[in-house]
This record gives structure tokens, sequence and C-alpha cells, in this order.
């Protein structure tokens, strides 16, 4: 007698949560791992994306633009039951929100559905100055159309910044 082995479950895996959700450092890679298991024929290979949050990758279904799916490394346990796994991004992400998935697809073909749909923030982009704005008692000063700035003898400065690119806060010298 021969024993045929048939494997329609799918397998399971779980990534270990981001370090920290926002990055504001420009040389950021992304790096993350997790363990992944299947019961029955063992692990092929592991995948990861990083969509766009604004997108809804469940509804990514044009081929075209779809987000693709990346090997990541499986560190020990390939073609076993229980394996571990690691990826590290190799392009720099933009600033915006992303969300981070993984999955799983053992010897027979199944594929495991989406996990660890984490969300990640790159917001390293330094503020800058939009605007300035320079009065003299409350009233606008403007360059002559030589450009010379005039000001009123003994009269107080303010000076009015508008700041872009979401900060909080800017320093001036």
């Amino acid at each position: 007698t021969r024993r045929v082995l048939v494997d329609h479950t799918e397998p399971s895996i779980a990534a270990t949560p981001i370090a920290s959700a926002t990055v504001t450092d420009p040389e950021f890679t992304l790096v993350l791992g997790g363990k992944t298991a299947d019961n029955l024929s063992g692990l092929e290979y592991v995948e990861y994306r990083i969509t766009d949050a604004a997108k809804d990758a469940a509804r990514d279904t044009d081929a075209a633009t779809r987000t693709p799916w990346y090997k990541a490394l499986i560190t020990e346990g390939f073609s076993e039951r229980d394996a571990a796994f690691r990826f590290r991004h190799p392009y720099a992400l933009p600033d915006g929100a992303y969300e981070v998935s993984v999955r799983a697809t053992d010897a027979a073909g199944n594929v495991s559905a989406e996990a660890s749909r984490q969300r990640l923030t790159i917001d390293a982009s330094a503020p800058r100055i939009g605007g300035l704005m320079l009065a003299a008692g409350g009233v606008p000063l403007l360059p002559r159309p030589d450009g010379v700035l005039t000001v009123p003898q003994g009269a107080e400065l303010s000076l009015a910044l508008s700041i872009e690119r979401d900060a909080t806060e800017a320093s001036a010298t």
C-alpha cells in the first residue's frame, strides 16, 4: 500500500511587530521577520508587500498597477513544518503612509491569507519655510522696485513664517 498525502490547508504566518510606526530617518531601511508554520507539506516561501495605505490592497485587482509581492528570506526551516523568515526591503520609501503585509506558500501551493497588515508612516523630509513676512508696527514692509527695504526709525519689527510639510516647529536665526 502506498500512502498519499493531500494538502488543502493553508499555512499560518505571523510577523514581528514593526518597532516604530513612524519613521523620520531618511536612511531608514525596513527590516521585518516572523514565523510561519504548515503541518502537512512544509513551507516553500514567504512573500511581503508594501502598499500605499490610501489604496485598498484587497481591491487592488488591476495587474498593470498591482502592488508586487517580494520574496522574503527563510532563515531556518525551509521545506519544513515550522520556519522563520526575514526581509530587508531594498528600496527607499518616499514620505507617506504604508501597510506591510506577509503571506506564506506551502510545498503543495496553498497560500495563506495576507497577515500582519501593519501600518508604517515615513516622514523623513525636513520642514521648509513656505512664506515670510516682515512688518513694522503691524504694517507689512515691502521692498521698493530696486530691492531696497526701508524700515522706519524706532519701528517695532515683527516676523511671520509659514512652515510646510506638516512641521510643528522650526527655528530661524
